[in-house]
């Protein structure tokens, strides 16, 4: 106990505190910053303020069903917005190859079709993308997509969802079941 007090009362004297002898000469004191003044000031340019030549930027379009199909995609209003480059869908989407699941020695949490098919897999599925010069280009095109669907009665209990899965080449990995790796301490 003696010589804890004593390291405190040491500390506690203005004694150096690092085990290499070295105090600050900083704390307490004004340091020159050289974009202060320009940010204090309002001046200064942000990362994000800076202006890239060829930059494009996307927009998703979701589905607002949770099961189905994509009967037919209004593209036309967003195709003639304003800085509209591009709008991809699963009609012109390059081939990809199905992802391999966690389960199999992949990287995927499942191997659904994403932007592949007119199936419709969950609410919130992306199923376009809208490529324009600006990210609010992008955003107002995205708005203007209009979708119709054949919808299909959802699976909302887990004993549908496994009836379903063994009747389907798709594979769902639940977040909750992937590998997780333990660590301890400073592993």
């Amino acid at each position: 106990m003696q010589k804890t007090v004593e390291t405190v009362v040491k500390g506690a004297s203005g004694a150096p505190s690092d085990p290499s002898g070295h105090t600050s000469n900083h704390v307490g004191k004004p340091i020159h910053r050289v974009d202060g003044q320009l940010k204090v000031t309002g001046k200064a340019t942000f990362s994000a303020e800076f202006q890239l030549e060829y930059v494009a930027y996307g927009a998703l379009v979701y589905s607002s069903i949770a099961r189905g199909r994509i009967a037919s995609i209004d593209q036309s209003a967003a195709a003639s917005a304003p800085g509209v480059l591009g709008i991809g869908t699963h009609e012109n989407a390059p081939t990809m190859n199905t992802p391999l699941v966690l389960s199999t020695g992949g990287v995927a949490a499942s191997n659904l079709p994403v932007m592949q098919s007119d199936e419709i897999f969950w609410n919130g599925q992306p199923f376009a993308v809208l490529i324009a010069e600006t990210q609010e280009q992008a955003d107002y095109a995205a708005s203007l997509v209009q979708v119709e669907y054949h919808q299909q009665e959802a699976a909302l209990s887990f004993d549908a969802l496994k009836s379903q899965e063994a009747n389907s080449t798709l594979t769902i990995t639940p977040c909750c079941a992937l590998p997780r790796q333990r660590r301890y301490g400073d592993q």
